[in-house]
């Protein structure tokens, strides 16, 4: 041991990160985690460490992948044994009755540690999150000091130069007076940087000439199910008011009829129309944009990346002290500035790839530009004919079909609409007269959609209607050994099957929806659980919505999503997945119909003796 006391800062670690591995300390990239990191290096510390909601503790050199979880998502047990965790990693490199440990992290980090360290201080502990930051800029002498200009912040100035002179739509707005295809790019009254008006969001579309249909949904239709930009304005207003109550409401999504059936009751209704108002009152007064034409999809999804990236990442960019997004629960926003929480630590736009914009490569639109109109006639006509190619393409196909998205638009020869990808009810099997041009194609083809996965790696399953995979009479592998009928837990407890096929576990539920899940793949799930969990309990957490929006708190279907990023709908089947592993001894189940949680009992050693569990729970 050292003769002699060591001071040791301990730094929270952001939600803001860079998109790639990188040594930790530049992985971080919210503006509450630079300013510390800034004051901690001016101290003269021993030891700099970060707390990693993942990894625990963490050196500033070391290089880590990056990840999505904060301490604020997990139940008290969970945080208990993270600090149990960290505090076997402090007692390898420090002394803890010794040595001084100051603290620059929040209530849940501090919690468990202090009262077991005994030289601890915390000095933001009575601070905001606002006042934090500028209470540790004050005292390094100016906001970011010891980070030089870089070549972020110049391109970020130059985005700002160029987006500030370019023609400005004002509110309300007219659809029809922006190009259907492009980004656009959004300002709020009272924001100031680099000279000028401030960039508050930078978003696009995904969907063929959607622009005009995605900006409706942003400041004229009051749904924030259907825009995340509006949901996350209203958050920070009622975050503001501190009405906690409407705060849990207004988060549901009501999209679907089940959650609408589920939630219905318990929802104020008037309340969250008011709220929806306040919405539309605050973007009218507050907000303009400027647009960007680009026809090219690839090209203004990668533009949108590296200009969110950049203003991200700027150290000189940040909201003024009475932004209401700083009273937003969700941290990204508040330590972003910005009202979105993706692509905020993609890499940023190089110094020479401004000079495109500033060069008009990349053409803006204002009010007194107006694209040429089209006929609604035209457009149905067009629909038609695009989704005619999957008609001809399923008349040849087998009875199962599975598609990626990027498959079935290469089919198509052109994008499927921003639509398709985050809204299942686009994919409904429509009876009657009016059905929608997309399903009468499959339909129309003997087809109906099985099932789908959302998001830019979706994909979606026909079936060939009377086939032997709609009639529920799917042909299973002659190796495959059926071991019986067995209930999900849970209010709605649904029937399924589930054999062991080789090194497969597959599942089939009730309503024909399948799962497969190979032996090393379910290993790695439960090493992951046993990593952060321990022998402590776990949530189910395996909401479709939530695992594709990145809010989901981390459980077990957080970890089968982790094995395959993007595909939520195998990391829904966590629920099929758990009871199995239950009856083969692996896991214990709390009994509870609602909160449902597992812990780890016997932990496989490898894929056999898994193989060997399984095996067994079908006697």
């Amino acid at each position: 041991m050292p003769s002699k006391s060591r001071t040791v800062v301990l730094i929270a670690c952001s939600s803001r990160k860079l998109d790639r591995p990188a040594r930790a300390g530049h992985l971080y990239q919210g503006t509450l985690f630079r300013a510390s990191l800034d004051w901690a290096r001016r101290q003269a510390a021993d030891a700099i460490c970060i707390l990693s909601a993942k990894y625990g503790l963490v050196a500033l050199d070391q290089v880590i992948k990056p990840y999505d979880l904060t301490l604020n998502d997990l139940p008290v047990v969970e945080i208990r044994a993270w600090s149990e965790r960290v505090l076997d990693q402090l007692a390898s490199r420090f002394d803890l009755e010794r040595d001084r440990f100051v603290f620059l992290a929040g209530e849940r980090y501090r919690r468990f540690l202090v009262p077991r360290l005994t030289h601890a201080a915390a000095p933001l502990a009575r601070l905001k999150i606002g006042e934090q930051v500028s209470w540790l800029q004050r005292k390094v002498g100016g906001r970011h000091a010891p980070r030089p200009k870089d070549e972020t912040a110049g391109s970020c100035q130059a985005i700002h130069d160029w987006a500030n002179a370019v023609p400005r739509h004002e509110l309300p707005m007219s659809p029809e007076k922006v190009p259907r295809n492009g980004l656009y790019i959004v300002f709020e009254r009272g924001e100031r940087a680099h000279g000028g008006d401030r960039i508050v969001r930078i978003g696009t579309h995904t969907g063929n000439g959607n622009l005009p249909g995605r900006l409706r949904e942003h400041f004229i239709a009051e749904n924030k199910d259907r825009s995340i930009f509006r949901k996350n304005i209203g958050r920070a207003l009622l975050g503001r008011d501190g009405n906690h109550r409407l705060l849990e409401q207004w988060n549901l999504d009501l999209t679907s009829r089940a959650a609408r059936e589920r939630f219905g009751d318990d929802v104020d209704r008037k309340a969250l129309r008011e709220v929806e108002a306040r919405v539309s009152d605050y973007i009218r007064e507050r907000f303009s944009f400027a647009v960007i034409e680009e026809p090219n999809r690839a090209r203004r999804l990668q533009l949108e990346k590296e200009l969110i990236g950049t203003v991200a990442q700027c150290p000189e960019c940040g909201p003024s002290e009475s932004w209401p997004g700083r009273h937003s629960p969700v941290e990204r926003i508040r330590e972003s500035g910005l009202w979105l929480t993706q692509h905020l630590g993609a890499r940023p736009m190089a110094s020479g790839a401004t000079q495109k914009l500033r060069s008009g490569e990349a053409t803006t639109r204002s009010d007194e530009t107006r694209p040429r109109p089209t006929s609604a006639r035209t457009t149905q006509s067009a629909r038609k004919r695009k989704y005619g190619a999957l008609h001809d393409f399923l008349q040849t196909a087998s009875d199962v079909v599975d598609l990626s998205f990027v498959e079935l638009e290469r089919i198509l020869g052109a994008p499927l609409p921003a639509s398709a990808r985050d809204y299942r009810p686009w994919w409904a099997n429509h009876e009657g007269a009016n059905k929608s041009p997309q399903s009468r194609a499959w339909q129309s083809a003997g087809y109906r959609v099985d099932g789908v996965k959302l998001g830019e790696r979706g994909s979606v399953r026909f079936v060939r209607i009377g086939g032997p995979e709609a009639s529920g009479e799917k042909a299973r592998p002659p190796t495959a050994k059926n071991h019986g009928q067995i209930s999900t837990h849970g209010g709605r407890a649904r029937s399924f099957e589930w054999s062991l096929d080789h090194d497969t576990l597959r599942i089939e539920s009730e309503s024909g929806m399948s799962h497969a899940y190979d032996l090393a793949e379910i290993l790695g799930i439960i090493r992951l659980l046993q990593t952060h969990f321990r022998s402590n309990w776990f949530p189910l957490a395996n909401n479709v919505e939530k695992l594709h929006h990145g809010t989901e708190r981390y459980g077990l279907g957080g970890a089968i999503h982790q094995q395959r990023p993007g595909d939520t709908l195998h990391a829904q089947g966590a629920s099929y997945l758990g009871v199995v592993l239950e009856r083969a001894d692996i896991f214990e189940w709390n009994g509870k119909a609602r909160a449902i949680q597992w812990r780890i009992r016997h932990m496989p050693d490898d894929a056999e003796d898994l193989r060997v569990a399984l095996e067994s729970a079908a006697r």
